[in-house]
């Protein structure tokens, strides 16, 4: 197989579901092989955003993240939001106080976004930021190692990285997901609309944290997407399992890490 581990660069995998392989080495799952920039350009167009504007569940999602930051990061802070998508949480972010920007890959989400600044890449000096947020950008990114060396350049020294990403163990919605569909989850598919270039667990997740520059400070779980019912009622079994054992089966895995 011609593939080299993003994170511990490890040659050796095993298939792991279709589409996907898991690395020997250090345990990360990744879809092999890759859709190429061209493919991924193409998935991100016009039409992919229009459920993520607008107010109601979704309003209620980015408000819950704002709080997931306000506690660690005083107001008037420089923020950085990584794949802001179409702005609705660099809104509530500039609305709370904080002197926030983002970056965003797709030209027609950029265009969606009013009254604030957004570049297709970070284009301030090494250290401009206080922070930088990525809710659900890692696990997109062609390589996550790459991605955080660009994101630590960016964050002040002790700065804040605050971020969330899908649970590859996922253990409890993904066996009533099969019970409901007699199938698998597919994690990734040629026609995924929203394709997952990698899956993270608790361990990878951190190991890339920490090998990328950051001491994570705290661990936990990302707010339940109100917009998606039916994930919230599955998936708070295992929420409420995370609180009393620590252990994460969740949809979602959260850190906050500051730069080392």
């Amino acid at each position: 197989m011609d593939w080299r581990c993003d994170l511990c660069g490890g040659t050796a995998a095993r298939p792991f579901a279709p589409w996907l392989v898991r690395c020997e080495g250090c345990g990360l799952v990744a879809t092999h092989p890759q859709p190429s920039s061209e493919e991924l350009q193409g998935r991100y167009g016009e039409g992919y955003y229009e459920g993520w504007t607008g107010g109601g569940a979704r309003a209620r999602l980015w408000r819950a993240r704002l709080a997931l930051v306000r506690p660690r990061l005083p107001a008037g802070a420089k923020l950085l939001d990584v794949g802001c998508g179409s702005g609705e949480f660099l809104a509530a972010a500039r609305s709370a106080g904080y002197d926030a920007s983002g970056t965003e890959f797709s030209a027609s989400a950029r265009a969606l976004i009013k009254g604030a600044p957004v570049y297709e890449r970070p284009s301030a000096a090494p250290g401009a930021y206080d922070a930088v947020t990525m809710w659900h950008v890692l696990e997109h990114t062609p390589s996550p190692r790459a991605m955080l060396a660009e994101v630590r350049e960016k964050i002040r020294p002790d700065g804040l990285l605050i971020l969330a990403v899908p649970n590859v163990k996922s253990t409890w919605f993904d066996l009533v997901y099969r019970l409901i569909k007699r199938k698998p989850n597919p994690l990734y598919t040629p026609q995924t609309k929203e394709p997952h270039l990698f899956h993270f667990s608790v361990k990878t997740l951190s190991r890339y944290l920490d090998e990328g520059g950051f001491e994570v400070l705290e661990r936990g779980l990302d707010v339940p997407d109100h917009a998606d019912w039916r994930k919230l009622i599955v998936d708070a079994p295992a929420r409420s399992f995370y609180r009393l054992t620590g252990v994460n089966r969740a949809l979602t895995l959260f850190a906050a890490a500051r730069r080392r």
